[in-house]
């Protein structure tokens, strides 16, 4: 019995350290045109981040575990696989991919090969395009193209982004023009990333010489969806939600941090550390304004007390896990002689700054009839209803912005005063027993020409609403 337990357990290990053994694999990567040493060919381990590239004479070595694929890829040549059993040498001869070559792109003049084009087009998938939730193409865009640039604005929701294709091109205005199924815009703010079949971004004269100077910028010719010929209508529908949050937050000082720090400025430390109501009231609210309480004291006991309000402004203005989320159907189908497209996309953002939101409504038809041999009729349609409200900021009106009178607002201030919370009386302020200043939004106490955010908010309306409507119809006339 105990030899056969032997025998168990050591059949056991050995089986364990067989499957886990590594075999060396080594060999040399060339061309198979040139049969040139080729240099930085990546080699991983299928399915593993383990890898390994070749060096200046196309040489490499690498530990591979026993039923293992090795994986042997590089730009421009096709992906080539082998199995793994046992040490050997394996050499590589690599085929140039030829195929990306065949593919035919967009061009003003139609469509060619890209082999054939003297000027530079890149083409964007739309399967790129919905990778990275966005309001719009311009935001969808970014990092999706070598030699176009593409700078948000600003972090409000919906807004527009700025596109430079090669740099700055002309000097009073530097915007690429978009061509919308065969509509010259240069807006495209209307249009959801999830109506469009095919981007192609022409960069040089020779690809935009049809659009005269207009496309001195550059061109985005942009394809959206069209009805088949199948017969049977397809339903399509695509949606995701999501959040946003600040990225970062600024270490600011909290309440006994600042009063200390203002404390020492103006030598008044000890009557703050002995008494903080009776140090605001010296130094800070003594106007005894109707817009602020009056303060707590020996001979008003029932007044509004600093001493256990700490404000943290930063938490206050931003919006944690502000949503975004985006909902698109679409019918396609259609016959020989009549195609059919329509789509609704609606989309909704809301900003982490408090007040300030987005949502778009998008509409789209694209029909076309074959009435004769002779002739073809058809129509691209899009109406979009979009609506928002953007956060004050320095750049909309000077000095007022959120976030900049969230930094200056003092940490012993409230965002809104409790109940029964009253001004001093002055028969001179036309409020000879106080005004109520319950669940009122606070005067800054710190700064005159400072305003509360929240005031910012409720007191101002900077809303936008827009409604447009973009396309053609057309004839087709056959000779």
């Amino acid at each position: 019995m105990k030899k056969f337990l032997f025998l168990f357990l050591l059949t056991q290990f050995l089986a364990i350290n067989t499957f886990a053994q590594d075999f060396d694999v080594q060999g040399t990567v060339i061309g198979a045109e040139d049969r040139l040493p080729l240099i930085g060919v990546n080699i991983i381990v299928k399915g593993t981040s383990k890898g390994i590239v070749t060096d200046i004479d196309g040489n490499y070595n690498i530990k591979v575990p026993a039923g293992s694929t090795l994986q042997f890829s590089f730009i421009g040549f096709i992906t080539k696989e082998y199995s793994i059993n046992k040490p050997q040498k394996i050499d590589v001869s690599m085929e140039s991919d030829s195929k990306m070559l065949d593919e035919f792109v967009a061009v003003g003049y139609g469509s060619m090969k890209k082999s054939d084009l003297t000027g530079s087009v890149t083409s964007v998938s739309s399967e790129k395009l919905k990778q990275t939730p966005a309001s719009g193409i311009d935001q969808a865009l970014q990092g999706r193209a070598a030699g176009v640039t593409v700078n948000a604005n600003s972090g409000q929701p919906g807004s527009n982004a700025t596109i430079r294709i090669r740099g700055i091109g002309t000097i009073n205005n530097s915007d690429p023009i978009y061509v919308v199924d065969g509509v010259i815009l240069d807006n495209i703010s209307f249009l959801s990333p999830s109506d469009i079949v095919s981007t192609e971004i022409l960069k040089d004269a020779s690809a935009t010489a049809i659009y005269g100077s207009r496309g001195a910028n550059g061109v985005i010719l942009i394809g959206t969806r069209k009805g088949s010929t199948s017969g049977d209508a397809r339903i399509t529908f695509d949606g995701y939600m999501g959040v946003q949050n600040r990225w970062n937050k600024l270490d600011l000082m909290n309440s006994k941090e600042f009063a200390t720090a203002k404390a020492k400025a103006n030598g008044s430390e000890e009557l703050m550390n002995t008494d903080f109501n009776q140090w605001m009231q010296t130094w800070f609210t003594g106007r005894r304004s109707p817009y602020f309480p009056a303060i707590k004291s020996e001979t008003n006991p029932e007044g509004f007390d600093y001493t256990n309000i700490d404000t943290d402004w930063q938490d206050e203005v931003f919006q944690e896990n502000a949503k975004i989320q985006n909902y698109y159907i679409a019918a396609e189908g259609g016959s020989v002689n009549s195609q059919y497209a329509m789509s609704a996309t609606y989309f909704k953002q809301d900003g982490t700054i408090m007040g300030s939101w987005y949502d778009r409504l998008t509409l789209r038809v694209n029909t076309s009839h074959q009435l004769k041999k002779w002739i073809k009729v058809g129509e691209n349609l899009s109406f979009m209803s979009s609506s928002g409200r953007n956060a004050l900021n320095n750049s909309a009106s000077a000095g007022a912005s959120i976030l900049s009178a969230a930094i200056a607002m003092a940490p012993w201030d409230p965002t809104h005063y409790p109940n029964k919370t009253t001004s001093y009386g002055s028969a001179a302020s036309g409020y000879p027993n106080g005004r109520d200043l319950s669940n009122q939004i606070s005067a800054s106490t710190n700064f005159k020409n400072v305003v509360n955010p929240y005031s910012m908010v409720e007191n101002s309306n900077p809303e936008d609403k827009t409604e447009r409507w973009v396309g053609d119809v057309y004839v087709e006339l056959t000779p």
